[in-house]
């Protein structure tokens, strides 16, 4: 079968402008998604250390479908600490529940047994003066599945 010079091609001006403007498209995306994440971990540097002590902490799973066994594991860990004069307890480990892989969640949740001190990063919310949130964990690295 011999070329067929009416089927367009990538290599035509069209077709390269077109595959240019994809790549751009994509790079762009990965840049906003990257400068959203760093505006994020960029936020919780400023919280407050806050000396805390675990109470509990474990692995937790969710499972893809009810009852399978396959499945998403994440840190789960409760924390008590003193934040402008009261006592409070969290249940943050990072700003999201982040899914990690059994070992990681594991080797994680070793370092953090209960009554274990360790410090956690506490943000007051402006608009509500009793209201703040905590964290363990926290910045870019956290955030990209990182160490904590």
């Amino acid at each position: 079968m011999g070329i067929d010079y009416n089927t367009p091609s990538a290599w035509t001006p069209d077709g390269l402008i077109t595959i240019g403007g994809s790549i751009a498209g994509f790079a762009g995306f990965v840049l906003l998604v990257l400068w959203l994440l760093s505006v994020w971990s960029g936020a919780t540097r400023d919280w407050v250390q806050t000396p805390c002590t675990v109470i509990d902490s474990g692995v937790g799973f969710d499972p893809t479908e009810p009852g399978s066994t396959v499945g998403y594991y994440y840190v789960n860990v409760e924390y008590r600490y003193r934040f402008e004069g009261r006592d409070h307890e969290g249940h943050r480990y990072r700003m999201s529940k982040d899914y990690v892989g059994k070992e990681k969640a594991n080797r994680i949740v070793a370092r953090l047994p209960a009554g274990q001190q360790t410090v956690c990063h506490v943000h007051r919310i402006e608009q509500h003066r009793h209201r703040h949130r905590a964290v363990v964990a926290r910045g870019l690295a956290t955030v990209l599945h990182g160490g904590a």
